[in-house]
């Protein structure tokens, strides 16, 4: 037998033996009782959906939204948004919407880039909703947390 069908045939031989050995094991667990495990659609919530489960509006108290830009489209004064659910909403701007940088200062709409994230607060619904101040500025944990991840275990 040459080297490269012996090399084979062990390989072989060990996958077989693990797969013998995962077998086993499994038979042994589930003759001890053990349940199998469910598929995924149809594993049992064990905590509360997090407050920004897709759907939901999450504000700050502020009533700020927080969105990451899909893209700025300036000669039409609308902006793409996307929410952290990947939910996408067209939001219009007017000459009264106020523009901030991260620090506080006023910038123009032309200064925003898709990938940008900011803090939005905006009157009206759906497709008649406009921007009346837009915040850069990211998410920090906390933000995180505090916003899209309410569960008792990490707050």
């Amino acid at each position: 037998m040459n080297k490269a069908l012996r090399s084979a045939s062990h390989s072989t031989v060990a996958l077989s033996a693990v797969a013998a050995a995962v077998l086993l094991f499994a038979s042994g667990a589930l003759a001890q009782g053990a349940k199998p495990p469910l598929p995924a659609s149809r594993v049992p919530l064990s905590r509360p959906l997090a407050a920004g489960a897709p759907g939901k509006n999450v504000k700050t108290p502020a009533g700020e939204q927080f969105f990451i830009i899909a893209s700025v489209d300036v000669p039409r004064s609308e902006i793409l948004l996307k929410y952290p659910t990947e939910v996408t909403q067209m939001i219009h701007v007017n000459s009264s919407t106020r523009y901030l940088n991260d620090a506080g200062k006023a910038i123009q709409l032309a200064d925003l880039r898709a990938g940008d994230t900011v803090w939005l607060i905006a009157s009206g619904s759906g497709e008649k909703m406009t921007a009346l101040r837009v915040r850069k500025g990211g998410m920090t944990v906390a933000d995180l947390h505090r916003y899209y991840l309410d569960y008792p275990e990490i707050k």
